[in-house]
């Protein structure tokens, strides 16, 4: 009897909430870095460096980033999609350097009552060995996560 192949873990996860809000007024958050401190109640996101709203596809936002309160450092988040309204994402690099290989990605579907967020993380491209032995992934718990889209419905949903 052969045994059943080992089976691969997956390398990315998704959430997702109803938010009772607009596309727009949630990508208008999602686009604008200085508002992602807000989204975060783990304390790793500290502020927006370059204070600038996120325009195109392309574009780098640097993100100034502590790992457990002690250790302080930025981070470079290149943009690759970008659909006003729709879909926002970014790879993340250290400061100047390459992207490490993970992305952080929010589709926003219209809905009867608002909007249906899905923020997807994939680390799928981490293929350096020291990195992968240092981070356990997911990096970012799913709780931690499914609580940045009730803190992004807390700052777009009217009472």
């Amino acid at each position: 009897m052969s045994a059943e192949p080992a089976r691969r873990k997956p390398r990315h996860d998704s959430v997702t909430r109803e938010i009772a809000a607009t596309p727009e007024a949630i990508f208008d958050v999602l686009s604008d870095p200085s508002r992602h401190p807000r989204l975060d109640d783990s304390g790793m996101v500290l502020a927006s460096v370059d204070a600038e709203v996120v325009t195109a596809s392309g574009q780098v936002f640097r993100m100034e980033m502590t790992m457990g309160g002690v250790n302080r450092y930025q981070t470079d988040n290149r943009v690759f999609v970008f659909e006003p309204g729709r879909a926002i994402g970014w790879s993340v690099a250290e400061a100047g350097a390459e992207p490490l290989g993970w992305t952080w990605r929010f589709d926003l579907e219209p809905s009867a009552t608002g909007t249906l967020v899905t923020q997807t993380y994939d680390w799928s491209q981490v293929t350096d060995t020291e990195t992968l032995q240092m981070i356990p992934f997911p990096a970012v718990p799913r709780e931690a996560r499914l609580e940045t889209l009730a803190l992004l419905a807390e700052l777009v949903e009217t009472p």
